[in-house]
């Protein structure tokens, strides 16, 4: 809240959430592990993890399991649940798009939010990747406080 005051928050909401924390002597308004969220990311390059980790470093909610393959994806994904993935259109052997569709198809996984990041911008490319399933398609370069406020806006919408 802090951090946020004068940029997330306006700056009297915060001093009065600031001033209700203070109070809470009984700890009630605390976040416990329990509201926190995974996040599988899926793309070939090292650097793309790094990167994501890096902006979410400041969000303890969240906690990032990186994989390099669609394949690998999917047994990430048989080992535990994940409630939002983000997929890079452009891998080697199986792509997001297909990747996608194959996530789609499994049950328990039709709800979870899928988003795209990837450096392909063109139309054909974000149609294809809402055709096969995605909820969003993000265009790299990211914005970190863009990328930040639409994980924590997605549950809202979904």
């Amino acid at each position: 809240i802090l951090k946020g005051r004068g940029t997330q928050f306006d700056p009297e909401i915060a001093d009065i959430m600031l001033q209700l924390m203070e109070e809470d002597k009984n700890y009630t308004m605390r976040q416990t592990d329990s509201l926190q969220r995974k996040i599988l990311v899926v793309d070939d390059e090292e650097m793309n993890h790094k990167m994501l980790s890096h902006i979410m470093k400041d969000e303890p909610r969240y906690e990032i399991v990186a994989v390099k393959s669609g394949h690998d994806a999917l047994k990430e994904l048989n080992r535990e649940r994940f409630d939002l993935i983000f997929l890079d259109v452009m891998m080697p052997e199986k792509d997001g798009i297909e990747t996608c569709q194959d996530l789609r198809q499994i049950k328990e996984l039709q709800n979870t939010l899928i988003v795209f990041l990837s450096a392909r911008s063109e139309e054909f490319s974000q149609l294809a990747g809402f055709q096969a399933g995605a909820n969003d398609y993000v265009v790299k370069i990211i914005k970190p406080r863009i990328l930040i406020s639409k994980i924590n806006f997605f549950p809202l919408l979904f």
